[in-house]
C-alpha cells in the first residue's frame, strides 16, 4: 500500500534530478569554452611558431647578401692589387666567406624544408580543428537546447507540485515544509528494504510493517526524513 505523498515523493525526486541536470549544464558549457580556449591558445602558438621561423629564414637571407657582397668586393680588390700580402689576406677571407656562405645557404635550405613541412601540419590541424570546432558548437547547441527542455518540464512540475501542497491537508503540509527546510526536494524518502532510502538507517520491524503495508507515513529516526511505502 502506498500514502498519498507517493504523488509528492515522486514529484520531488523528479525536480532533483533536473536541478541537477540544470545544475551540471553550465559546468559542460564551460567545459567546452575551456576546450575552444585551449584550441585557440594552441593555433595562436603554431602561428607565432611559423612566423619566427620566417623570420629566421628571411634574415638569413639577407645575411647572405650581405657576405654575397662582401666577396664581390674581395674579388674586385683582387683585381687591383698586386701585392702579394694583400692578395694572400683577400684571398683567405674569401674562402671564410664562401665557406660562410655555403654553410649559412644550406642552413636555409633545411630551415625552408621545415617550414614548408610545419605549414603542412599547421594546414592539417586546422582542419582537424575546424572540425572540432563544429563539433563544439553542436554539443553547446544540444546542451543549451537540453537545459531549455529541462526548465520547461521543471516549470510544469513545480506548478504540479504546489497545486498537490494546496490539496494537502494543513498540518501534513506544515509537516513537510518544516522538512524541506532542512533536506529540500530529498525530504520524503522510500523505504528500502525495511531502511530510509535516504540515509540507509534501517527502521524496526513493526515500523517497516506500518509504513510498507499500512501506508503509514513515517520519520526517520536518522536523518528526520518523511518515509513512506513505494510499490515496485
Amino acid at each position: 500500500m502506498t500514502h498519498p505523498f507517493s504523488q509528492l515523493y515522486f514529484l520531488d525526486q523528479a525536480l532533483l534530478r533536473l536541478d541537477r541536470k540544470i545544475a551540471q549544464t553550465p559546468r559542460s558549457l564551460e567545459e567546452i569554452s575551456l576546450e575552444e580556449s585551449r584550441q585557440n591558445a594552441d593555433d595562436q602558438r603554431r602561428r607565432e611558431e611559423l612566423e619566427e621561423l620566417g623570420k629566421l629564414i628571411r634574415k638569413m637571407d639577407r645575411d647572405g647578401d650581405e657576405i654575397r657582397e662582401k666577396i664581390r668586393r674581395n674579388k674586385s680588390k683582387l683585381k687591383q692589387t698586386q701585392t702579394a700580402e694583400v692578395i694572400q689576406i683577400l684571398q683567405r677571407e674569401t674562402g671564410n666567406l664562401e665557406s660562410d656562405l655555403e654553410a649559412l645557404e644550406l642552413q636555409i635550405l633545411e630551415n625552408m624544408e621545415t617550414l614548408e613541412n610545419r605549414e603542412r601540419e599547421s594546414q592539417l590541424r586546422r582542419s582537424g580543428t575546424t572540425e572540432k570546432r563544429l563539433e563544439l558548437e553542436r554539443e553547446r547547441s544540444n546542451l543549451n537546447s537540453e537545459m531549455e527542455e529541462y526548465r520547461v518540464d521543471r516549470d510544469r512540475m513545480a506548478m504540479q507540485r504546489e497545486r498537490f501542497l494546496d490539496e494537502l491537508e494543513p498540518d501534513l503540509r506544515r509537516r513537510y515544509l518544516h522538512i524541506f527546510k532542512g533536506h529540500g526536494f530529498s525530504s520524503i524518502s522510500a523505504l528500502k528494504g525495511g531502511a530510509c532510502g535516504g540515509c540507509g538507517q534501517r527502521q524496526t520491524p513493526q515500523r517497516a510493517m506500518d509504513i510498507q503495508e499500512r501506508g503509514d507515513l513515517g520519520v526517520c529516526q536518522g536523518c528526520g526524513r518523511l518515509l513512506i511505502g513505494v510499490d515496485a
